[in-house]
This record gives C-alpha cells, structure tokens and sequence, in this order.
C-alpha cells in the first residue's frame, strides 16, 4: 500500500542511524529505491529492485498526494478472502473500488475490472458490455505490473482471454471513458510527459 500511495519507504537502517545520533535524520539518505545512497544491492531485474525502484517513483511523480490509482475506478470479481487485499491496494493508491453487482452492465464509472478465469461462473461477467464501455476485463496482476513497471504495461497483454475477442472487435466502435483505460494514457493525464 504505500508505494501505491506514493509514501516514504525506507531502509531499516533509518532506525538504527536515527537512535544512534538521537534525532531523526534526513529520509533521502535510506530511502529504499534510492540507487545513490548504495543501500539497493543486486540484480536490477530482481523482484526487490523492482519494488523499491517502485516506491521512489511513485513518492516523487505523485508527490504522495494522489497516488498510482488516482482517477481509476475498479470493479473487482473475485472471492471476498481476495477481495479485500485487492480493495486496499487500490484504494491506497488513490483508485475507487466501486460496490457493483453481476452482471456488471450497469456499473457506471468504471475504468476496469479485475478478476481470474477461475472466478468467472456462467453469464456473471457481461463481456460485451463492459467491452463497449471501453472497461477491461484483467487479470489482478496488472496492479502489481503497473507500480512496479518503468513505463505503464499495455492493457492487452493483461486481458483475459475469454474477453479478448470483445474486446477487439469493440475497439473501433468503443465509446471514450472519462478515466484513460491505457495506463500510459492514464499517466500521462495525471503526470504529463514522463
């Protein structure tokens, strides 16, 4: 939660330095993500890097006031043991997890739905409607891959595969929503260039 809200993480180091000279000292020198203060070690391909690199992009593109998800509204279909770590994350982030119910067809506002192939009983997802509303039918893991990614990962490759085909045939003919459902669209509304 609080990389995708854009807060301050830092190296337990930080604590030990602090007691010892009886003050806290300045965050920039143990913030984990920080490649100058040599406390980010290893492979930068490594899981570890990723999410410390993470942390220090997000505090300082949001300015930790708005967050990763600001502007995204999520719908999430998936057990309520799943639900909600998935509803704090986005919500730490600044997004909405919107109170929706199957088959999502009138669910105004949404930007994007989260759910696994698993989850998905007979006619409970309104595809062909959510297709043309411009809202994406995703697998969760695009959260992670969105905070932890240098430059937003395209939509596509999240999408599951039971929604693809409406999803392209919708593409042309799909009506804009208020929220960019790209997320480089999306980052670059709330960001600018970057």
């Amino acid at each position: 939660g609080s990389v995708a809200a854009g807060k301050w993480v830092l190296h337990p180091s930080y604590v030990t330095a602090s007691m010892k000279a009886g003050m806290w000292l300045d965050e920039v020198k143990f913030e984990w993500g920080n490649v100058e203060n040599g406390l980010l070690q290893g492979d930068k391909a490594g899981m570890e890097f990723k999410l410390a690199s993470a942390a220090r992009k997000w505090r300082n593109e949001a300015g930790g006031a708005e967050g990763a998800f600001n502007g995204m509204r999520f719908i999430l279909h998936m057990p309520e043991n799943k639900k909600g770590p998935f509803s704090r994350l986005v919500k730490s982030g600044g997004g909405e997890v919107l109170a929706a119910k199957t088959p999502y067809s009138n669910t105004p506002g949404a930007s994007h739905l989260l759910t696994e192939t698993r989850y998905i009983g007979e006619g409970q997802i309104d595809f062909a409607g959510l297709a043309n509303r411009g809202v994406p039918v995703m697998k969760p893991i695009y959260l992670n891959d969105f905070l932890t990614s240098d430059q937003p990962p395209a939509l596509e490759q999240y999408l599951l595969d039971e929604f693809k085909t409406h999803w392209d045939s919708k593409k042309r003919n799909r009506v804009t929503t208020d929220t960019p459902t790209n997320a480089y669209k999306k980052t670059k509304s709330v960001f600018g260039n970057i």
